[in-house]
């Protein structure tokens, strides 16, 4: 990726964390290059529940999210802090396929930070966080790696993750109330615990959601780092009805995973009539 000057690089921070009782906060304060004017200067992520992870020991949930806003802009990205040096390696072939799939639209971009932090031995333990909606994948995903399931593929199940203001705008609270209702009931058959997101990302820096939303989902699967080492996304579309550019597919999700944290698509090889009817 090619280089830019200084001056045209969106510089991200994150900000002193917040906790209080069931609840922490995440949030980030963004310098932008001089030609570059954008209404909102701060983005956050809140975490909601009973058992709460510790917060990660690095910020590549920022990259994940601020990706896509700095292609658009063909501004280089940099995060005062640490990143995941294979996190950024992922991202390289990351940018090249959504470059050529929108060329009209995204510029390749340089991603730096003040600390880049070299692989680490994988963790033995593939214990997971599942991203649920209520919905038929998010479900799904989260059957396939029940205990009990055979495959050598299952994910140890820590929570489940619910987010407010990506599907569901902020300001829709009764729309979130009954979403979380019905992710509770669902979770608790399975007896896993449902841990509550709030961000301002979609609202203020998703500026294409079929292309970027599902860097948003795993940025806010990445604020689990800190006790699982894999995020489980349920797949939009089966293997035998892919479609291109799609913001989650089987080729660009596998490169939002780091040595750390991998980002793994559920439920590829059916179809939706094949995932009702399995619970």
């Amino acid at each position: 990726m090619s280089s830019e000057p200084k001056s045209k690089r969106l510089s991200v921070r994150e900000l002193p964390i917040t906790s209080e009782a069931g609840r922490r906060r995440h949030k980030a304060l963004l310098r932008y290059p001089r030609q570059l004017v954008h209404s909102h200067q701060t983005l956050f992520f809140e975490l909601e529940g009973a058992h709460l992870p510790p917060a990660p020991d690095r910020q590549d949930y920022l990259v994940l999210a601020l990706i896509f806003f700095a292609m658009r802009h063909a501004t280089d990205l940099h995060v005062e802090g640490r990143v995941s040096r294979e996190l950024l390696i992922n991202l390289e072939e990351f940018q090249r396929a959504w470059c050529a799939w929108r060329p009209d639209v995204y510029r390749p971009i340089r991603i730096s930070c003040d600390e880049e932090l070299e692989p680490a031995a994988p963790s033995p333990w593939r214990r997971g966080v599942v991203a649920m909606s209520g919905g038929v994948d998010g479900t799904f995903s989260m059957l396939q790696h029940l205990p009990g399931t055979t495959a050598r593929d299952r994910c140890e199940l820590v929570t489940a993750m619910l987010v407010h203001g990506l599907e569901i705008p902020l300001e829709a609270e009764r729309a979130f109330e009954l979403a979380t209702e019905n992710a509770a009931a669902i979770t608790a058959q399975a007896n896993l615990p449902l841990a509550l997101v709030r961000t301002d990302w979609r609202q203020n820096f998703s500026l294409a959601w079929e292309d970027d939303f599902c860097t948003g989902l795993a940025a806010c699967l990445n604020l689990f780092s800190g006790t699982t080492s894999c995020g489980l996304l349920g797949s939009d579309e089966d293997y035998a009805h892919l479609a291109f550019p799609w913001g989650s597919n089987a080729i660009t999700n596998p490169m939002m995973s780091s040595d750390r944290f991998r980002i793994i698509t559920v439920g590829g090889a059916a179809g939706r009539s094949a995932k009702a009817v399995s619970y």
